[in-house]
This record gives C-alpha cells, sequence and structure tokens, in this order.
C-alpha cells in the first residue's frame, strides 16, 4: 500500500470509526458527564476497578477478532463492515483505557 493510500486509511479509520462510534455511543455508556461511567459502574458491581473492568468487557472484542482471523484459515470471511467495527471497538478500548489512567494517575492531558 503507498503512502497516501495509507494515509487516507488513517484519515478514515480516526475521523469515521474511531471519533464517530465513539461519539454516537456516548449517550449509551456514560451517565452524566463521566464517560467512563460504565466501567466505574461494573467496578463496583464485581467489586474490581475500573481499570479491570474494561479489562474483562475489551477481551471480547479480543476474542471476536481471534475468531475472524481463525475463519480465514478456512476460508470463510468476514465483511469489511464487520472487521471495521471490531477495529474501532479495540481502538476505542484502549483509548478508554488510556483516559482511566489518566484520571487513575492525575496525568496532564
Amino acid at each position: 500500500m503507498d503512502i497516501d493510500n495509507f494515509n487516507k486509511l488513517v484519515d478514515y479509520i480516526v475521523e469515521e470509526r474511531i471519533k464517530g462510534v465513539m461519539c454516537s455511543k456516548s449517550a449509551e455508556y456514560s451517565r452524566g458527564k463521566d464517560k467512563l461511567h460504565n466501567f466505574k459502574r461494573a467496578a463496583l458491581i464485581d467489586n474490581t476497578t475500573p481499570i479491570e473492568a474494561l479489562r474483562g468487557m475489551h477481551l471480547k472484542h479480543r476474542c471476536s477478532i481471534s475468531d475472524m482471523l481463525d475463519d480465514i484459515r478456512v476460508d470463510k470471511h468476514a465483511s469489511r463492515e464487520l472487521w471495521e467495527e471490531k477495529f474501532g471497538d479495540v481502538i476505542n478500548y484502549y483509548i478508554l483505557l488510556y483516559a482511566l489512567l489518566v484520571e487513575k494517575y492525575e496525568w496532564d492531558i
């Protein structure tokens, strides 16, 4: 892939998939003004930390991608839309993990 096409791909993924999903899901997964509400709530329910709660939620996305990669070996192919959804999900989870770390350690943004 040449550099121009790669840069277009990165722009598409960041703007359309990452930012688009992160913003559209905000109302579903946030409460009040706290974007990290669901992880904190899950931590209370499971008597753990928000970071550990995120780890568990993130694992289902990693398992799904692993299954999709296994399917390629047997010539079963997921749609582009499904791949984009899964990649967007895992990238967003890393962004949310970073947000939890920023909050926990009071790092400057």
